[in-house]
């Protein structure tokens, strides 16, 4: 009988270190919402949808997939939708002109 009292742990023993483990978590990700808050918002107006970006830039959707297949424009997926930052499509942009005058 003292075997098995031995190899039996207390179950609130186990309780307790489920408990530890799931704080040790639930610190992780109060990091990581922290971190993503610092993090300033991109407001909707300034994110542009690839028929946004294709119009705005004169572009087939063709050719920026393209873009976005070799990794040259930056791009974010949000669920299913792809979206651009207007800041980032602008430096794309202007960095090609860029490259053409030289």
């Amino acid at each position: 009988m003292d075997v098995n009292t031995n190899q039996m742990q207390n179950p609130f023993e186990a309780l307790h270190a489920e408990i530890r483990g799931l704080r040790g978590v639930i610190s992780e990700l109060k990091e990581e919402v922290r971190n993503v808050q610092k993090q300033k918002p991109v407001s909707p107006s300034e994110r542009l949808s690839r028929k946004e970006v294709a119009k705005e830039y004169s572009l087939s959707l063709g050719t920026l997939h393209t873009l976005m297949k070799k990794g040259e424009i930056p791009f974010e997926k949000v669920g299913r939708k792809t979206v651009f930052k207007r800041a980032d499509v602008e430096k794309f942009f202007e960095s090609k002109k860029k490259n053409l005058k030289q």
